[in-house]
This record gives C-alpha cells, structure tokens and sequence, in this order.
C-alpha cells in the first residue's frame, strides 16, 4: 500500500495490504515544519528608547522567542494561546515588529493545524506591516498556495525572487510549493544551485524528484538535509522512507526470503532512520496525520525483517491513532492472526 500522507489516504496494493511506504503532506508534499519557521531574530531597539522601555522591549521579546520555541517542539495549539496571550498582556504596547513576529508564529501554527484560511490572514496581515524582508515575502507565497490563490501566488513568486535572488527562506518556499506539480521538470527554472546549503531546501528538492520516480537523487538530497541539520525528524522520516521505497522496487513481497543481502542493508539502513525519526518526534503535539508516515512505514519494515513484537506494539500505537483506518485494521488483524498468544483486538 502507499502511504500518501498527511490526509492519511492509504490505498491497498494488490499484493500486500499490511506494506505501506510513502511521505507525508497533502497528498505527497512533504510539509516544512521545524525546518521551515520563518521568523526573524528581534532586531536591535531604538537607542531613543528609555530604559523602562527598553526592558518592555526585551520582555516582549522574550516572550515571542517562547512561541516560536512552541513551534519548533510541534506544539502549535500552545503557540496560538501564548501569542494570543501576549497580544492582550501587551496591547499598545506592541510595536511592528512584535506584531509582525507574532503573526508570523501564529500563521504557522495555523498552517500546522490544517487551519489554512487564518494561516492565510495571518501571514498576509504579517506582510502588510512589514514586507521588507525575505520571512514576510516566503510566507505571503505559502499563504496564497494555501488558499490555491494562482494569480496572486505567481505574483508573489516574481517578487521574492526579484527582490531577495539568493535567499534560501524564499527558495525552500517554492521548492515545497512544486512538489507535485508534474508540470514541473527541472528545479533550475525556479532555484538555483546556491540553495543546496540549505537543510530545508535539500529536503523540499528530495521530495521533488522522490515524486517524479528519481529515488537516487531523492536519497542523495535527503542524505545532504541530514548531514547539515542531524537529527531532525522530518528529515530522519524522510531519508528512512526514500530508502525503504527504493529498496522496496526490487523486492517482491511475495518471496521475501529471496532478497539479496543488499536489500536486506537497505531495510536495516531505512529502519535505523525512521526508528530515529519517530524516537524524536512521538512526543510532539504535532496532529499524529503529520507524522503517520514514520510509524506506518516502520510498521512494514518490521514486517519485512520478521521483527513481529516491535511491529506489534507500532501497530497498537496506530490503531490507538486511527482506528478507523481500514489499512490500519488489515495490520492488526494480520498480526492478530499470525500469533496466538495475541487476541484480536
């Protein structure tokens, strides 16, 4: 079956409905989430200011890195409650830059939450106040894909990349943004080489050929995201799924124990990344559609490897999830089948 992602679409192959490989996002968009949140530092206060004012400042400030740091722990319903919690504390005394930074915190939480109309206002709310740099130009893109707005979003794309060339904010941006466009067949029409130091634009790019049938580029990509920002889950999930879907070309499910030692490597090598993955990410607040993908594929992979107790216990952990998943069930009633001291559920 193929784990298409976010939306949790799983379709059953013909073969095998207890194997399941895949990305996540809407449909197979790999989503920017720790990677992706676009929000400046606090820039340097008015030397005019007074130094009451300039510990209101910092106080705020303080306070908005505390969202921000909700975000990037997966936690975007205690992002909005702590910026809405500081939007009343500190009315009138918010300048543009709190402002702007807390809209920008709260778009992407909206984002996260699949809330898109008031990611989108408040991503473009964030812009009208300050549309001076490359966070306010990345985010008015993601809010006019969001809404599906093309006239508009092609506009936004000409103007980040007129005014910010090499900035790898906005080129991570459109990379995530094209994914599924088959339309779409050479990255060089919309980035440059210069991006490729970047983790979040490694990643989007590893999605684009992933999605075109290009596994090789795809693990290569996935591998060069992992080198510069180690130990993030999403890229884990990610480089530990092209792996498991490459490997898994040349596997036919129905004579397992035909597989070659390569391919057997392979399986170990995706397993070690998801495993990684899901170790840093299952205690998250992230909504569990997010990040399905890691225990699911790792679900197949400890089918494939015969490792029946830890398949056991991540398909108990998906059914708690989605019970009413029909993929999701077919695992479990398989397991349940297969062993006799396990009853059914």
């Amino acid at each position: 079956m193929l784990f298409s992602g976010s939306e949790t679409n799983i379709s059953a192959s013909s073969t095998d409905s207890s194997i399941a490989i895949g990305q996540m996002g809407n449909g197979n968009t790999v989503q920017n989430f720790s990677l992706h949140i676009h929000n400046p530092e606090p820039s340097s206060p008015q030397l005019s200011l007074s130094s009451n004012e300039l510990k209101i400042y910092d106080a705020i400030n303080k306070q908005i890195d505390e969202t921000k740091e909700l975000l990037s722990k997966g936690k975007p319903d205690k992002c909005i409650e702590r910026a809405n919690r500081i939007e009343l504390t500190f009315s009138g005394l918010l300048n543009n830059q709190h402002k702007f930074r807390l809209l920008t915190n709260k778009g992407s939480a909206f984002a996260l939450l699949r809330q898109y109309a008031d990611a989108y206002s408040s991503f473009l709310e964030a812009f009208d106040i300050d549309d001076s740099n490359e966070v306010a130009h990345a985010n008015r893109i993601k809010a006019y894909s969001l809404m599906q707005d093309k006239n508009n979003l092609k506009k936004a794309i000409n103007e980040a990349q007129t005014k910010f060339k090499t900035s790898r904010k906005v080129a991570s941006t459109i990379l995530e943004i094209i994914q599924n466009d088959l339309t779409c067949k050479d990255l060089s029409e919309f980035v440059g080489e210069y991006c490729f130091d970047d983790a979040s634009c490694c990643l989007m790019a590893s999605q684009f050929y992933y999605n075109r049938g290009n596994a090789e580029k795809a693990i290569q990509l996935a591998e060069k995201a992992n080198q510069i920002k180690p130990n993030d889950w999403q890229i884990l999930g990610v480089l530990g799924t092209d792996i498991l879907c490459n490997s898994l070309k040349e596997i036919d499910i129905r004579f397992l124990s035909l597989m070659s030692k390569s391919q057997v490597e392979s399986l170990y090598k995706a397993k070690d990344f998801l495993e990684k993955s899901w170790v840093n990410v299952k205690e998250t607040e992230l909504p569990f559609t997010h990040i399905a993908f890691i225990p699911i594929n790792l679900s197949s992979i400890y089918k494939l490897l015969k490792e029946e107790d830890k398949e056991r216990e991540i398909v108990d952990t998906l059914i708690q999830h989605m019970p009413d998943n029909p993929d999701i069930v077919i695992k479990k009633i398989l397991l349940s089948h297969n062993a006799k001291d396990y009853q059914p559920f």
